[in-house]
């Protein structure tokens, strides 16, 4: 909606009312409570119609990807034309092509940007930013992606790059480093011999940002029976990896023959940023309804907060409610429910989780 508001408001083409109309009804038809997406209640539904209202749910939420895909496309396509009285700008070489790195947010921001090559045969050699053809420091990671950190790009706005590409395949910058901890100038991340986090020390501030004297390692993926902890197998030791490139380091964990087979950690230099990617076999995964009718899984992430002081936010409408100081007596106090994000905050520190859906 904010890309074409912007589209609407600076080309004078009219706004996308009846897509944007349709993408709402197909987001909106099911929710939580309309059964959607579930195995229904026991002896009270009908197989054959839950599954069939199942079948109806993923096609609606894939045909809206499908057009919010289309309206992204084509949305970024309108922005780099020309736009009315502008003459098109010719290219320095037929080596050279147009990169658009689009900010949807309200602040200008730095952020990474991966970009595959531009046509098949072809690799990314030099990444400059248009205008002033200030050379991008990039990366090329296992899948032959360029990597780089796009800087000051405006507000619901956008900054242009120029690719330079030659014949050839991509190949990876990342190279083998021994070692089980890392260390950039924004953090210093340690790991476990098992493969979880032990330390991640943010280096501006020098604070310790786990709390590794929690019941549970950072990281570590928990198996629950009902409402009971339940240890998952790892038949094999952890086996880490790191990999540095020129601008970002990578770790990967691999538990062989284990549900929880992949980890990877992801630093970059010029970015405070860590990106954790956890793959979960679900073929591997142990049979429910051992000790009760359903299993869940969850991933422990103690931060470094101080208890005593702790504080739930919730994310409502306009601001955050703080619990239990916002809540009248009598107010339900062992749960909430938020829009998009719940956080903690000890007075000091705070942590965010957003998500996706508002339940």
């Amino acid at each position: 909606e904010t890309l074409w508001s912007v589209i609407s408001a600076t080309r004078g083409i009219p706004f996308p009312a009846g897509n944007t109309a349709t993408l709402y009804d197909l987001m909106l038809t099911y929710d939580e409570h309309s059964g959607a997406g579930n195995t229904g209640w026991p002896q009270l539904n009908d197989r054959g119609k839950l599954e069939e209202q199942n079948r109806q749910y993923v096609g609606y939420m894939e045909k809206a990807r499908t057009e919010v895909d289309y309206l992204f496309d084509e949305g970024l396509r309108l922005l780099a034309q020309p736009s009315r009285g502008e003459s098109p700008r010719g290219l320095s070489s037929e080596n050279i092509w147009p990169l658009l790195v689009y900010n949807a947010l309200s602040w200008k921001r730095d952020d990474l940007v991966v970009v595959t090559p531009p046509a098949d045969g072809l690799k990314i050699v030099a990444i400059k930013k248009s205008g002033n053809k200030e050379t991008v420091p990039f990366d090329v990671d296992e899948r032959g992606r360029a990597v780089f950190v796009a800087r000051d790009v405006p507000s619901i706005g956008y900054s242009m790059f120029e690719i330079e590409t030659a014949k050839g395949e991509m190949v990876s910058t990342l190279r083998d480093v021994a070692s089980t901890r890392v260390e950039n100038r924004n953090f210093r991340l340690q790991l476990r011999p098992d493969g979880n986090v032990q330390s991640i020390v943010a280096l501006r501030s020098g604070r310790e940002i786990i709390n590794d004297k929690g019941e549970l390692p950072f990281n570590q993926l928990l198996r629950v029976e009902g409402h009971e902890p339940s240890v998952l197998a790892a038949p094999l030791p952890a086996a880490i990896k790191i990999k540095r490139g020129a601008r970002l380091t990578r770790i990967t964990v691999t538990r062989e023959r284990s549900a929880f087979p992949l980890t990877t950690f992801t630093l970059y230099d010029d970015v405070e940023r860590i990106d954790i990617h956890n793959e979960i076999d679900t073929t591997r995964l142990p049979f429910a309804g051992g000790k009760s009718w359903h299993d869940s899984y969850y991933f422990a992430f103690p931060f470094a907060l101080s208890a005593p002081d702790l504080k739930v936010l919730r994310g409502g409408q306009k601001w955050f409610d703080r619990l239990p100081d916002d809540y009248l007596p009598g107010a339900r106090r062992d749960s909430v429910t938020t829009q998009n994000l719940i956080g903690m905050s000890d007075g000091r520190a705070s942590v965010m989780l957003a998500h996706r859906q508002a339940f």
